[in-house]
């Protein structure tokens, strides 16, 4: 929660929303699938002049399988280009690409709707809210309670890391106070940088 407002205040709000059934695409290792397929698709982006911002949370259990949720900043004037080198990213993470693998959706109305606030009377804020609610299901009573979660869902036995952010909206860099540009380099986040949500 604190990655995604410390992404929004920076420019870089999540603003795409895509899960990944990693199980129904054949993948026996889901994290390393995982990892591949966010280095490519944060490679690629700032190889186009982007500048990435992305959460990941992995679930799995009976009935559901191995799967990731990714919640990720994609600059709109990529989008198109983005959706076209799906098929290939996932042939590269050994994943079959047929229906009910890859689902995609914005946070919002649109991949803007983070920079406006507000479309049509939707705050952004509250779409990002049933986002977080809704990857964030698995959390033991206390820690749903402790940060405001409605729903409750077992997110399955994990091996290995069952969640992670980006470095440049990880707690060293919200201690900071820094963010990497296109490039690689650090940049101070401006002072008036404000962060617009908080759960």
């Amino acid at each position: 929660m604190d990655a995604a407002a410390f992404a929004l205040s920076i420019g870089l709000g999540f603003n795409r929303f895509l899960t990944i059934h990693w199980a129904a695409a054949g993948v026996p290792d889901d994290l390393a699938a995982t990892a591949r397929w966010l280095k490519l698709a944060g490679d690629w982006i700032r190889a186009h002049g982007g500048q990435v911002a992305l959460a990941w949370i992995r679930e799995t259990g009976p009935g559901k399988g191995a799967h990731v949720h990714i919640l990720l900043h994609l600059p709109p004037d990529l989008a198109d280009a983005f959706n076209r080198r799906q098929r290939g990213w996932m042939k590269a993470c050994g994943a079959a690409w047929k229906a009910g693998v890859r689902f995609s959706r914005p946070i919002g109305r649109n991949l803007n709707h983070y920079a406006r606030g507000e479309i049509d009377g939707r705050a952004y804020d509250a779409n990002l809210a049933e986002v977080l609610d809704y990857v964030l299901k698995g959390g033991d009573d206390a820690a749903r309670e402790r940060l405001g979660i409605d729903r409750q869902e077992p997110g399955g036995v994990i091996v290995g890391k069952r969640c992670g952010v980006s470095q440049n909206i990880g707690p060293e860099a919200r201690r900071r106070g820094f963010v990497s540009d296109t490039r690689g380099r650090a940049t101070k986040t401006p002072p008036s940088a404000k962060v617009r949500y908080r759960a």
